[in-house]
């Protein structure tokens, strides 16, 4: 499939959703419980589809208002967050790539998956402080029923990757959530790649937590995100 095409069926695929998708029936700010459609707003946005990355200039997204605060939000496909313009699936894949690839540089990994090093290297931070490893441990070994290990990889080249031992730390607690999260969304019978698949689901509806500046997620976000796989 070419870029092209992949890219027009993934616009297709973004348009179903704007046509199909309910409206919320809680406000993502307040404890209002009515809302209304409020139009829609323009965006692009860059996804996966069948293995390769594409970007979609433009594409429209519903927007939605709530009663009480009056405030307004955009409705994303699934896998697209507030204040990002790539699907968290995208930058798992860079992340991925840049951590567990010998001779990978942050640069050619971002530049793969059409990612900037600068966007790259913030979504690696922010995926080191989503959650502590031991979190995602203990809910792996709730969903699987039995005190299991999680599948741990080491960060390929750390030492070159990172000079000094404070980013080393960040590298290697990134790398741990990766992992872990694949662990538990496989328990839990979600798609890869399984940190995409949790994230969306545990920052769905709660705005401020899909932000950069946002701190960890809490555990029983993450509880519950675990919990929309198989029984």
């Amino acid at each position: 499939m070419d870029e092209t095409l992949a890219a027009d069926r993934l616009r297709q695929s973004w348009t179903r959703y704007y046509h199909e998708a309910r409206r919320p029936r809680e406000c993502v700010f307040c404890p209002g419980r009515k809302t209304w459609w409020n139009g829609f707003r323009m965006r692009s946005g860059t996804g996966v589809l069948e293995e390769r990355v594409v970007t979609v200039a433009r594409f429209a997204c519903r927007r939605v208002r709530c009663a009480s605060c009056r405030k307004s939000w955009s409705l994303l496909p699934p896998g697209l967050l507030p204040g990002r313009h790539f699907d968290v699936a995208v930058g798992v894949r860079a992340l991925t790539h840049y951590l567990f690839t010998k001779g990978a540089s942050l640069k050619a990994s971002a530049r793969a998956c059409l990612l900037s090093s600068r966007t790259l290297g913030r979504f690696r931070d922010w995926v080191a402080g989503l959650v502590a490893p031991a979190t995602l441990q203990g809910l792996v070994a709730e969903r699987a029923g039995a005190p299991i290990l999680g599948k741990l990889l080491d960060v390929v080249d750390s030492a070159r990757k990172a000079k000094d031992a404070a980013r080393r730390a960040v590298l290697a607690r990134a790398a741990e959530v990766v992992c872990l999260a694949e662990s538990l969304a496989a328990a839990s019978g979600l798609a890869r790649p399984g940190l995409s698949s949790l994230v969306f689901r545990a920052v769905r509806g709660r705005r401020a937590l899909a932000l950069h500046r946002a701190g960890p997620i809490p555990a029983d976000a993450w509880r519950r995100a675990a919990g929309q796989g198989r029984a």
